[in-house]
């Protein structure tokens, strides 16, 4: 056996193999990996075991591990790894083999076969190797399925046999199909750079059941590379849990000045679990706009849950940016804590898809931008449905804490919102509720702008100086039912080209020191009914059909 490898029979994670070599501290622990891994491969996978102390990876030397059932772990943060990369390079690279999607037929929901447009292609598929299938729906949105091959291809014909039927019928489908990078994981060390120049520490790309897990990351603070903890695209149940990272700072322009240094979702991801990870001081001080995790390509059924992102660093930077190719089908943003942004701390930009996706209960603390840097922003989608934004604590946002743009079929309730400039924001939305948010203390609680089929109910807008809730631009088909807007300077505001308009029941606007209710005059088709007016004015402007009904409580 190679020097500095010592061989156990205790080893239990990375495959069949029960074998494990334990790597003393080195100054070239690639090489000795490399060793390590030729015999693990022939044992069928196995541990590489590295002890506490100093381990050095040589400049422009990563690791490439394009195998599979291999773990390489330390001992904790006292096992220490220093590194120095560049030309893009990842210290640590985990790649599959199926880099290029391959094209298919279009398929339809429940078939179980797909055939490749190069027939010769499926020949190489085995019986047993997982498979992502991509492709679009008749909406245009993007989908990922993931399934195994249930008997070896046929090179002649293309056709692969699936395991499970399809669940979709798409067109423009590709085939990606994973034979290497599978169940390969890196855990329980420190990462070191010691120089920046393009220096990344982890790349996962096109891998099956592969996680990095419990790793320190020091980026180094240097102000002259281009660095980021984590490069994850194109796989199948990928998982970052329960990493730490630090003092990365990118200078590359990755296109309009942004950059990223942090973590990178840049390829297609199926089943990713993104947990409890904290990243703090990771950006760029000197790019007009950057990100600390980016997201791209298109996520289904991934969650990214229970992280903390903190202190950004660029004069604009997007703690969460989810980029205008992104589609996120099924996904779950959730249970985070995001704090010290200079720009959005949630960005999701023009012409993203969003389906059946969850912003629930994050925790958003001070977004220290100018007036037009939200807490959470969604901006003209190209497609959305039935996407939540539930029980997120807002908090210190010099602008709105959402601002949310031609949404459809959304729910945004239970939100608790304060010190911020306005509260809620749809603008140009269809099919919204908007439903028991606190609001209190804002300029504006609820703002609702050229949006239609609005629902409206059960918020508390107290003490509100501009508006408790606030209707613009020709709204139509709200409904305002069960608000308290109390105690601040325009209970409830319509100012111009609302209709159909429903107001009531039990709304109390009460004791608002310019009005309780305003309508302004080019409004029309309002029933205003049941609610509480008392200890202030009413305005009901000379609109058309403004009808209020005597069930209504006034001075």
């Amino acid at each position: 056996m190679p020097r500095g490898l010592r061989a156990a029979s205790c080893g239990l994670v990375g495959g069949d193999s029960a074998l494990t070599l334990t790597i003393a501290p080195t100054a070239d622990l690639t090489s000795a990996v490399n060793t390590a891994i030729t015999t693990l491969d022939a044992a069928g996978g196995g541990v590489i075991q590295l002890e506490a102390g100093a381990y050095t990876i040589p400049y422009d030397t990563p690791i490439y591990i394009n195998t599979n059932n291999i773990t390489i772990q330390g001992v904790g943060p006292t096992t220490v790894i220093t590194c120095n990369m560049s030309n893009n390079q990842w210290a640590f690279e985990i790649i599959g083999d199926t880099v290029t999607a391959l094209p298919c037929s279009n398929t339809t929901a429940n078939q179980t076969q797909i055939t490749l447009t190069t027939h010769e292609g499926a020949g190489t598929r085995m019986a047993g190797v997982p498979i992502m299938i991509a492709g679009l729906d008749s909406n245009g949105v993007r989908h990922l399925e993931a399934n195994s091959a249930a008997a070896d291809g046929n090179g002649t014909t293309g056709v692969i046999t699936l395991a499970t039927p399809l669940k979709y019928t798409l067109t423009s489908v590709t085939m990606r199909s994973y034979g290497l990078g599978q169940n390969v994981h890196l855990k329980n060390f420190k990462i070191v750079h010691d120089e920046a120049v393009t220096s990344h520490s982890f790349g996962m790309l096109y891998t099956y059941r592969c996680s990095i897990e419990n790793i320190v990351g020091d980026g180094g603070g240097y102000t002259n590379g281009s660095m980021n903890f984590s490069t994850i695209g194109g796989n199948l149940y990928p998982q970052m849990l329960d990493c730490t990272a630090y003092d990365y700072n990118c200078i590359e322009d990755y296109g309009g000045s942004f950059s990223c240094a942090g973590g990178y979702f840049s390829d297609d991801n199926y089943g990713g679990e993104f947990l409890r990870n904290n990243f703090d001081r990771c950006g760029n001080e000197t790019l007009t706009l950057a990100q600390m995790w980016s997201i791209g390509a298109t996520q289904e059924n991934c969650t990214w849950a229970y992280n903390t992102l903190s202190n950004s660093l660029a004069i604009n930077q997007y703690l969460m940016d989810f980029g205008a190719t992104c589609s996120l089908v099924n996904c779950h943003i959730d249970h985070n804590t995001l704090v010290e942004s200079s720009n959005m701390a949630i960005n999701c930009r023009n012409n993203g898809t969003y389906v059946d996706t969850s912003f629930s209960y994050n925790d958003i603390d001070t977004v220290l931008g100018s007036t037009f840097f939200p807490g959470i922003q969604m901006v003209t989608p190209f497609y959305n449905d039935g996407l939540e934004f539930i029980g997120n604590t807002i908090d210190s946002v010099s602008s709105e804490a959402m601002s949310l743009y031609a949404l459809s079929n959304a729910t945004i309730s239970d939100n608790v919102i304060t010190n911020c400039t306005n509260g809620i924001y749809p603008y140009n939305c269809n099919g919204v509720t908007v439903s028991g948010n606190t609001l209190n203390g804002l300029a504006v609680g609820v703002y609702l702008y050229m949006s239609d089929n609005i629902i409206v109910s059960g918020n508390f807008c107290n003490s509100c100086t501009g508006f408790g809730i606030k209707s613009d631009g020709g709204c139509n088909g709200v409904v305002i039912t069960g608000n308290e807007c109390k105690t601040g300077n325009y209970g409830m505001h319509f100012g111009g080209a609302d209709d159909d308009v429903t107001i009531g029941p039990l709304n109390v606007c009460t004791g608002n020191s310019t009005k309780n209710l305003n309508i302004g005059n080019s409004n029309s088709n309002f029933d205003i009914d049941n609610n509480d007016f008392r200890t202030g004015t009413v305005t009901l402007g000379s609109g058309t059909n403004i009808v209020f009904g005597a069930g209504n409580l006034v001075d």
